[in-house]
């Protein structure tokens, strides 16, 4: 961690391999030809490349909540980031994105991107490799439920959550209008597994 640059460029720290590894080794990934992606962000890219060794494409859309260099304490973090879900609108800290916009920038590439890979593929399954608020307002967009902060301060990164998406009647990944979403899978649920 360099409190002089943002959490955004820092490199996946190697203590964190070993959990990577159970992770994987926890049976929870697809087996089958699912497609991936991932966040831009070095540890995301970090991360997928030591759960698959299969192509993954890095998208931009995927990263985290942008956030500047500023350093904070872990309580006052984790207060700022709970306060930004409750208040998905609001920057509330300087230079801080909105949860609203994270939302729409990563729901918008599982629309575009991710989902014409998927149809083209032909996939069933989707794996994203990216962060905790990032995630935390997508699982609310596609269960269309408020974002759950009990669930994003209870995350242990590595983390895995499955979420079961039914599509519209006549509808396919190339245009995916999920009618309901459900967590089939919570998150820290696969350390029962390892």
């Amino acid at each position: 961690m360099d409190p002089t640059s943002p959490a955004s460029t820092w490199p996946l720290d190697p203590s964190g391999f070993v959990e990577i590894d159970s992770l994987l080794a926890a049976g929870v990934l697809p087996a089958n030809e699912a497609v991936w992606f991932s966040s831009t962000e070095p540890k995301a890219v970090q991360t997928a490349a030591r759960l698959t060794s299969s192509r993954v494409p890095a998208l931009d859309e995927l990263r985290e909540a942008d956030r500047p260099a500023d350093w904070l304490d872990a309580e006052t973090f984790a207060a700022a980031v709970a306060t930004s879900l409750e208040r998905p609108a609001e920057a509330v800290r300087d230079g801080w994105e909105t949860s609203d916009s994270v939302r729409a920038r990563v729901f918008g590439a599982l629309r575009g991107d991710v989902a014409r890979h998927a149809a083209s593929e032909g996939a069933v399954d989707v794996v994203l490799v990216g962060h905790g608020t990032a995630w935390t307002v997508l699982v609310a967009a596609l269960t269309r439920t408020p974002a759950d902060v009990a669930a994003w301060r209870g995350l242990h990164m590595p983390d895995h959550c499955v979420l079961d998406l039914e599509l519209e009647q006549d509808d396919t990944w190339s245009t995916p209008r999920p009618a309901a979403g459900r967590v089939a899978r919570t998150w820290g649920s696969w350390r029962s597994l390892a």
